[in-house]
């Protein structure tokens, strides 16, 4: 019995495949990831996302690269600015210290670009670290991690600085799950993000109800209670009165009026009224010369000697 000839299927070929000449077979590459962007002041980007993308590159596209000196080729072509000027001068094969590596060369801008005390700066800020009051966890769960993996805090004390770092709101409502979640970091972010929305809620809610018992203020007044003003009387209308000066307390007591002479009559010297002398005065007595006394006395016997 003759056999029957299957039908020949054409593979079709794409663009990552390679042929290699001389083989009939085909070796079909890696899908290629995007190339980084290019390093220039270590700022954006920053070293750490660059050198990783780099070595990703590496590692899931390393079929594109057949020899080292191409690696070094490709790290050289993804720096610009300041960068590709501090991999310039060994660049060359040629120069005194060649690169001899791409890893070399990542090491390299590394200890250019990276601070030698991040790790401990980041401890300290993570030590520092604490959940606002209106934060959502979400937020600070992000700035947690952040500063954990940046601080190189172990995942085994992750979960009891979580718990410790919350609100203390957010923090009892935790106490009495916290011993059944077994110290599951993961676990632990799951309920306290619902717990922490449930708080949330209920806040806005008491500020509404709060919101709406407030009394409201009448937009009218009675007329009972509504003051009348004379409006033919303003503040331009009114004349300030002058301000009265306060006696002294010398002023204040009364002063004696002023007599006036009467026709052939004598004058007391002590007291400075007239129908009697010093000597017959029930006034207080006045220490006077002796001069005085006497010319007073010739002044009052004037008259009499003139009527004699």
């Amino acid at each position: 019995m003759a056999s029957i000839p299957l039908p020949t299927v054409e593979r079709a070929t794409t663009d990552n495949r390679e042929t290699t000449p001389g083989l009939s077979s085909t070796r079909q590459r890696s899908a290629k990831i995007p190339d980084p962007e290019k390093l220039t002041d270590g700022i954006d980007p920053t070293f750490d996302y660059w050198s990783v993308q780099i070595r990703g590159k590496f590692e899931v596209n390393a079929d594109y690269f057949e020899s080292e000196r191409a690696r070094i080729y490709y790290v050289f072509n993804c720096t610009g600015g300041d960068a590709m000027k501090h991999l310039f001068p060994r660049y060359d094969p040629t120069s005194v210290e060649p690169f001899t590596s791409a890893k070399e060369m990542i090491e390299y801008l590394s200890a250019i670009y990276t601070d030698p005390y991040r790790v401990e700066n980041a401890r300290y800020t993570y030590d520092k670290l604490v959940m606002g009051g209106s934060q959502p966890f979400y937020e600070f769960k992000t700035q947690f991690l952040h500063l954990a993996n940046e601080a190189q805090i172990p995942p085994t004390e992750r979960f009891s600085h979580l718990y410790n770092k919350v609100t203390p709101v957010l923090r009892n409502r935790l106490l009495t799950l916290k011993y059944t979640l077994g110290g599951d970091f993961q676990k632990l972010c799951e309920v306290a993000t619902g717990l922490d929305t449930d708080l949330k809620r209920e806040a806005t809610r008491r500020k509404e109800e709060k919101k709406l018992s407030l009394p409201t203020i009448p937009s009218t007044i009675s007329s009972a209670s509504r003051i009348i003003v004379n409006p033919s009387i303003t503040d331009r209308n009114i004349t300030p009165r002058a301000a009265t000066p306060l006696a002294t307390k010398s002023e204040s007591r009364e002063t004696p009026a002023i007599e006036s002479p009467p026709d052939n009559s004598i004058k007391c010297f002590n007291c400075g009224r007239y129908g009697h002398i010093s000597r017959t005065c029930v006034h207080p007595k006045l220490v006077t010369h002796l001069k005085d006394i006497e010319e007073e006395i010739a002044d009052n016997e004037e008259p009499e000697n003139e009527d004699a």
